[in-house]
């Protein structure tokens, strides 16, 4: 997948970057005595930071999929599992007044923001299609927060799968310890962002875990309570990745593990060209560390409208659309569950069938 990204300025300072384009690895240099910062791509995984202090011996121990996981290509297939026959038209009236709605989403003003792809999908085919300059179809980009939905159904798939029970506590092996008061917390608070874990401010393990190459098992698993667990809801992205690590845990096969999003979900909707990254210790980033298109998204979309059930199979557990929609503790009149319900809303009214 062809992706575009400017996220991040470029940073301050005297840097030298070296990019091996044969290898697919950048090197960055920083520091008079530290070696340079490495990122090396991997087939399926994509990117992956390795930790300060690693040199590009390394990379050949950075985690993998096996070699008979190859991402496949369905393109040719008619949709939704390709991109043939996607299309369908509205009348005259209503196509007219659909494309001037998805038009102002591109012009800075009228919803004050930057759309890079928009998709409208009725009755399982798309009537509306608009990309920004620069993507496309099968030309994508980073997700962000909405990567939280995709690692939401990484836990259905535990769920459904490999015994995950998002009750149990607690939600980690690394909690176990008599006395640890983290041992109360569920996975469900986990999915909820209501695991009680200090997030606030500077003492959030997120950007070190995004941009300085640590872990989720080294640095979001060690943080501390600062609220009991099931009480509050924050948002957290750690809480995401440590939902993950959970089903990690459940499925107690590294490799398997690592080529699960690809063969038990995405793949299986036709989303083959969806990313998520992972850390150099092989804890998927899913909080917002993924590239996607605006198909996939929409493929997506229909997985939900359809409680998780494709082409006849149960790709997530039944009931798991309302499960991860239905509020956690305190949280109805926090912004981020007023969008996601919100955006429910519109499902359940047809304005997104």
């Amino acid at each position: 997948m062809d992706i575009v990204d400017a996220t991040y300025p470029p940073p301050e300072g005297d840097f030298t970057t070296n990019i091996d384009h044969d290898e697919r690895v950048v090197t960055v240099d920083y520091d008079d005595v530290m070696p340079p910062r490495i990122a090396a791509w991997r087939p399926v995984l994509g990117c992956v930071q390795l930790p300060s202090g690693a040199k590009t011996d390394d990379i050949a121990l950075m985690p993998s999929v096996g070699p008979d996981i190859s991402v496949p290509n369905y393109d040719e297939l008619d949709w939704p599992m390709g991109d043939k026959d996607a299309w369908d038209t509205l009348s005259d009236e209503q196509q007219t007044r659909l494309d001037k709605l998805v038009s102002a989403a591109f012009d800075g003003e009228t919803y004050k923001g930057e759309s890079w792809g928009i998709v409208v999908v009725k009755d399982g085919k798309i009537v509306a299609e608009s990309y920004d300059d620069g993507y496309g179809m099968h030309i994508g980009g980073q997700t962000h927060s909405a990567a939280k939905s995709f690692a939401a159904s990484v836990a259905g798939l535990g769920v459904l799968n490999y015994g995950l029970d998002v009750k149990h506590t607690p939600a980690l092996e690394e909690w176990s310890s008599p006395g640890d008061p983290r041992g109360e917390i569920s996975v469900d608070d986990l999915i909820r962002m209501s695991s009680g874990l200090y997030t606030e401010g500077n003492g959030s393990p997120l950007m070190d875990v995004y941009r300085q190459g640590g872990t989720v098992s080294g640095r979001a698993t060690s943080n501390i309570l600062d609220q009991p667990p099931g009480t509050r809801f924050l948002y957290s992205p750690p809480d995401t990745q440590l939902m993950v690590r959970s089903v990690r845990q459940a499925v107690k096969d590294d490799s398997q593990f690592l080529s699960l999003p690809f063969t038990e979900l995405f793949w299986k909707l036709g989303m083959t060209r969806t990313t998520p990254t992972s850390d150099w210790n092989g804890d998927f980033l899913m909080s917002g560390q993924t590239y996607s298109t605006a198909r996939n998204f929409a493929r997506f979309g229909m997985l939900y409208l359809a409680d998780g059930i494709w082409n006849g199979e149960g790709v997530l557990p039944e009931g798991w659309s309302d499960y991860v929609s239905t509020p956690g503790p305190r949280a109805a009149k926090t912004r981020g569950q007023w969008l996601w319900r919100t955006f429910l809303a519109l499902w359940r009214t047809g304005w997104l069938t």
